[in-house]
């Protein structure tokens, strides 16, 4: 059976520094060129292309068939970008965006570049401050104006997303998975619906303490990924990063 992996970037695939260690590139790259022959897959971030392109290298990059960016809002063939929000939407985003930048909270060290969404970083390779108490103010302020229907509050481990309701990594993944189950591979809040409504979902052990508090508050079970044995659910590595990565497409390469 073919499948659509999802990947995604920050937290996951790149450490806390934003990078991959040398020791584990080679084993992600073997892994996944075995895992193609029988798989679509896709990075699945809320970044753009630049970032990709910047903190990936060439030779992990060729490993992919193509790019999810902007939480679902952008899909890329590696070279080029297009966003599949309607114009109408893009156009609210870009006011609040402006609104945003008026306020200049002192949190955000940048507004990195989007072309549907908003990115709020709070950290840039390591420095900086952990984004969920921002996240919380930022979603009060969203809910007090008149942006409160059009969009919704979510984050990374680095930044606070505002993303167009209706969208998310899930729904990109399956706009392109074309019918193919589902596979995501994530940690951050902003991957909740890659991880719940893929027909399986993976998480290294850096999981942030908030999603793993919202899968199990909305009744999804995560199992240690030791238990894996091709049935569908959530399940967990002990590793973190870059190398449970490795471990869980390992995993899915033995037993799916």
């Amino acid at each position: 059976m073919r499948f659509c992996i999802g990947i995604d970037l920050h937290g996951t695939l790149l450490d806390k520094e934003w990078k991959i260690k040398a020791e584990l590139e080679q084993k992600l790259i073997q892994t996944l060129q075995h895992l193609k022959n029988f798989s679509k897959i896709y990075i699945c971030s809320g970044n753009d292309l630049v970032f990709v392109n910047q903190y990936l290298s060439e030779e992990v990059r060729a490993c992919f068939d193509g790019y999810i960016l902007e939480t679902g809002c952008v899909i890329s063939d590696k070279k080029h970008e297009k966003a599949i929000v309607q114009n109408e939407v893009i156009k609210k985003i870009k006011d609040l965006e402006i609104f945003l930048k008026n306020k200049q909270h002192k949190e955000v060290k940048y507004f990195a570049r989007r072309l549907a969404t908003i990115s709020m970083f709070t950290q840039h390779e390591g420095k900086g401050d952990d984004p969920k108490s921002f996240f919380e103010k930022i979603k009060k302020e969203i809910a007090e104006s008149r942006w409160a229907n059009d969009v919704y509050v979510t984050h990374s481990d680095v930044a606070v997303d505002i993303i167009p309701r209706c969208h998310n990594k899930f729904t990109g993944l399956f706009n392109i998975a074309k019918g193919l189950p589902t596979i995501g591979i994530a940690d951050s809040l902003n991957d909740l619906h890659l991880l719940k409504d893929a027909e399986y979902g993976f998480i290294p052990g850096n999981a942030s303490p908030i999603l793993l508090y919202t899968l199990n508050n909305q009744g999804k079970q995560i199992y240690s990924l030791k238990n894996f044995n091709g049935q569908k659910g959530i399940y967990q590595s002990k590793c973190d990063h870059t190398q449970g990565v490795v471990e869980i497409l390992q995993s899915l390469k033995e037993k799916l």
